[in-house]
């Protein structure tokens, strides 16, 4: 029982960021988003914030002189992930690593942690001759705590349904078993792979078979049928009665 969660994000940005080329000034990209809802943060390779944009603060709740001209794991960067966080941009200004797509935790002024996805290019400014990294995307938080929960949800679901002595089945309006909780596969002694391979009619008992296809005939007709009875067939042969 699997209920899936998937969102396409689509960032317009009035550059490439693939074609950022090595006369790039830094500053310029800086103008150009402050004027977009997109995380943008600027740094050294000493990790000194240069610019960080309106929405980046926003997002953060951040005032700018709290951030620039100091490091980004001073304030932003979660501690448990500054190893990992500082090794990528050390990689990436050393030209050892391809900077590329990746989810990066940042630390709201409150505490809280807020999840944006990032691309990060290195920029060889054309002014100072200095290399930067700038780091451009969108907050994803939202999205992340909505699959979290969905996930949570799931996990506890599956855990009601596999400890109630209960036979529990799910199954297709061709016959094909979606589904079973625990109980049911102790019951009848089918492992998740044989019942991958079995449709509903293959374990009714052949001497109740006629009666159930009957009802089950009547309910694909969008009839009700909250008293539906059935005797299955076990994988040792023994009758099973469900309702």
């Amino acid at each position: 029982m699997n209920y899936g969660l998937e969102v396409t994000l689509n960032i317009l940005c009035p550059f490439d960021m693939e074609q950022i080329s090595s006369n790039t000034n830094w500053k310029a990209i800086h103008e150009t988003l402050q004027h977009l809802n997109l995380i943008g943060i600027t740094i050294s390779p000493e990790f000194v914030i240069e610019s960080i944009s309106s929405y980046t603060l926003t997002k953060t709740g951040w005032h700018a002189e709290e951030l620039i001209g100091k490091s980004i794991f001073d304030k932003l960067i979660p501690v448990e992930d500054e190893y990992e966080i500082r090794q990528m941009l050390e990689e990436g200004f050393s030209g050892k690593r391809k900077l590329e797509k990746r989810e990066i935790p940042f630390l709201a002024k409150k505490g809280t942690v807020r999840t944006f996805s990032i691309n990060s290019v290195l920029i060889q400014d054309q002014e100072d001759g200095k290399q930067y990294i700038t780091l451009v995307g969108d907050d994803i938080t939202r999205r992340r705590r909505t699959e979290s929960s969905i996930t949570k949800s799931n996990a506890q679901l599956q855990d009601l349904v596999d400890n109630t002595s209960d036979l529990i089945q799910l199954v297709a309006m061709d016959g094909k078993f979606i589904f079973v909780n625990k109980a049911w596969r102790e019951v009848l002694g089918y492992s998740v792979d044989e019942i991958a391979s079995k449709m509903l009619e293959d374990i009714i008992h052949p001497q109740h078979f006629r009666e159930a296809i009957t009802q089950l005939d009547e309910i694909k007709l969008g009839k009700s049928n909250p008293n539906f009875e059935a005797v299955f067939l076990s994988k040792e042969g023994k009758k099973v009665f469900v309702r």
